[in-house]
């Protein structure tokens, strides 16, 4: 038996997605979801109805894939929400610990807007060159190298070339930050 189909109710026409009602039970299932993400990641009323709606579409999306022959489509829904739920828990979970993303409107140097593109910049660009310049040949002789593998080279890259493990050079790259970040204020 072919999937229902959608009528158009200004047009009469019949649409090729089928139409899937959710039944009470998935509805309510949809419903417990979304208000458990809401408390748990203490989220507004309207991210809360963001989830119901995307969970909702998310499940509405699924169904073309159920087959009633294994299955009813109430379990099977319940596997899509289940599996929607992990991975948007795993989400909200990895932002909350990222911490709160703010932008500023002012731009990270004292000079530049933040919607400038520097790489256009080659006057600005010779400039950052000069001023680093004694910086960089103040470094020690290993962090020095690193500095100037790092203009050409990702760290997976460097870490393969010097036979050594990628946290290695990360853990590099953190001294050699730390080195710098006084000169960034001078730069300004």
């Amino acid at each position: 038996m072919p999937a229902p189909t959608c009528v158009d109710s200004v047009s009469g026409t019949r649409s090729i997605w089928p139409v899937y009602d959710l039944d009470p039970l998935t509805r309510r299932r949809i419903r417990y979801r979304a208000d458990r993400l809401a408390r748990v990641f203490n989220l507004t009323h309207e991210d809360r109805e963001d989830l119901a709606h995307d969970l909702a579409a998310e499940v509405l999306r699924a169904m073309p894939r159920h087959d009633p022959e294994r299955f009813p489509a109430a379990a099977f829904a319940r596997g899509v929400m289940d599996h929607w739920y992990k991975h948007t828990a795993r989400q909200l979970r990895s932002r909350r610990e990222r911490g709160p993303v703010f932008v500023s409107l002012h731009g990270r140097s004292c000079q530049s807007s933040a919607f400038e593109d520097r790489r256009s910049s080659h006057v600005a660009s010779a400039d950052l060159r000069m001023d680093l310049e004694p910086l960089l040949r103040a470094l020690p002789r290993e962090l020095g190298e690193l500095a100037e593998q790092l203009k050409s080279k990702s760290v997976a890259e460097i870490a393969d070339e010097r036979g050594v493990h990628r946290g290695t050079v990360y853990r590099h790259v953190k001294q050699l930050r730390e080195l710098l970040a006084p000169a960034q204020s001078l730069l300004c």
